[in-house]
């Protein structure tokens, strides 16, 4: 399986992939990876998000009774593109489910301006899809996402720009010593310490 990134997600959809299962333990960061590379596509936008307790969102605007799966996807299929659908806990329900499998494959065979982005944790996907299904995999983040991440989050946590501004290279070293980690587990680390003006990089992302 491949792993994602932003690049290769932008490169798959453009090449005509338009059902893709991404396996991962970090929704949060999957679902980042999807925003970024629908932004760089002409004429997106901000993806919809579905979820079995909220139905689809987008931009925080819900879709009415858009709970049911089946529903969802009816959505998908009939609304006009080009559109990015960010499907998480899909996987819990189709395989005891034709009905949902051949609504994926309709979509899948129907749309060519839209993509349905599927999120899970169990590698094997249904062989009912599997001629329609690309995977992907989320792996731990590149060296260059743990730094994006890291400025990011100095931006939004001042103890760690007041000492991003004293020390020029902790930012490097916070990187890393992160090689290795999700970006959830770093970002606990740097929350959870309450950073310091004597904390070293290595207490930071191992904490």
């Amino acid at each position: 399986m491949e792993n994602l990134d932003i690049t290769g997600l932008v490169r798959m959809i453009s090449t005509g992939a338009n059902l893709i299962y991404v396996v991962t333990d970090n929704e949060r960061r999957t679902e980042g990876i999807a925003a970024q590379a629908a932004a760089r596509i002409r004429g997106v936008g901000t993806p919809y998000l579905w979820s079995c307790t909220q139905g689809l969102t987008r931009d925080g605007v819900a879709v009415p009774d858009s709970t049911d799966p089946l529903r969802a996807l009816d959505f998908a299929i009939a609304e006009p593109g080009p559109l990015v659908f960010i499907f998480r806990d899909i996987t819990f329900f189709w395989n005891d489910n034709p009905f949902l499998l051949r609504k994926l494959k309709d979509f899948a065979g129907t749309t060519r301006a839209k993509v349905l982005i599927i999120t899970g944790q169990e590698e094997g996907a249904p062989n009912a899809l599997r001629e329609d299904l690309v995977t992907v995999y989320q792996g731990l983040p590149s060296f260059g996402e743990i730094r994006a991440f890291l400025e990011q989050l100095r931006e939004r946590e001042p103890n760690l720009k007041t000492l991003c501004d004293k020390d020029p290279e902790l930012i490097d070293r916070l990187v890393l010593a992160g090689q290795g980690l999700d970006i959830v587990d770093i970002e606990r680390g740097v929350r959870t310490l309450r950073i310091s003006e004597t904390a070293g990089c290595d207490e930071v992302v191992g904490a």
